[in-house]
């Protein structure tokens, strides 16, 4: 770890010029690509084969079932569909069509994909700029999260959180492989999960 200078993407990017956002997001694109690189340990977890620390795999008892970590990619989807049962464990009737439509459909909406490494928050407020006259230095900050995830799960999980307000979503586009269809299904998935 290194303490890096800089202000977060988020407040810097109104002001950034459009030269200044495509060299940050080629310089995005290529650490990602880079974390792409790295060979896949096969499963989806932690860094170490541990539990996923992402908030949707969250469970207060720690079951292998939700947290991980998870040997394909249906272990995968079904912990989703198993977190959802248990937040509305006893409290909704509605919850259990709900989550008996997840575990048949998940696996044709998320379809299968291999484990790659992800940072798993790629928000602008947990990447760093520092510009120093015409030089842009980028840094991604906040790794916590971070660990071996379905291929679309970087695209797919930022999604969730865009904010339709200026170009950030176009560019985020140019900084990862676009997974439109998987990425409205867990932006759905999501809302249940965690509104």
């Amino acid at each position: 770890m290194q303490r890096v200078p800089g202000e977060d993407l988020e407040s810097v990017w109104p002001t950034l010029t459009n030269d200044d956002k495509a060299t940050v997001c080629a310089k995005l694109k290529a650490g990602i690509d880079y974390l792409r690189s790295i060979p896949s340990q096969g499963f989806y977890g932690g860094v170490g084969a541990t539990k996923r620390s992402y908030h949707l795999f969250w469970d207060p008892q720690g079951s292998r079932d939700i947290c991980g970590p998870f040997q394909n990619s249906d272990e995968f989807n079904a912990a989703l569909a198993k977190k959802l049962r248990k937040i509305y464990a006893g409290t909704r009737v509605c919850i259990d069509a709900k989550a008996r439509f997840y575990e048949k459909h998940l696996g044709t909406m998320l379809g299968v994909s291999a484990p790659v490494f992800s940072h798993s928050d790629l928000q602008r407020k947990n990447i760093l700029i520092d510009k120093v006259g015409d030089s842009v230095e980028v840094a991604i900050i906040d790794w916590e999260t971070a660990g071996w995830y379905p291929s679309y799960w970087e695209y797919a999980i930022e999604f969730c959180s865009l904010q339709w307000i200026d170009d950030w979503p176009q560019c985020f586009e140019q900084i990862l492989e676009p997974w439109p269809r998987e990425a409205v299904a867990m932006r759905v998935l999501y809302q249940d999960l965690w509104f």
